[in-house]
């Protein structure tokens, strides 16, 4: 995964719970992946943020 989007990761991991909400609803939209497994593979990961698991590379 790019740098800019494990930053983005360890971002994200770093917010509340309202705070998660609110920046999927209005970064994650504006982001550009290189192809559709990036996209999957980052969303796949705020997801095992928000259930305390460890991230994928």
């Amino acid at each position: 995964m790019r740098k800019a989007l494990g930053d983005a990761l360890e971002l994200y991991e770093g917010m509340n719970e309202a705070g998660r909400a609110h920046w999927r609803d209005r970064a994650v939209p504006s982001i550009r992946f290189e192809d559709g497994e990036e996209r999957d593979l980052f969303m796949e990961n705020l997801d095992r943020i928000d259930r305390g698991e460890e991230t994928k590379d």
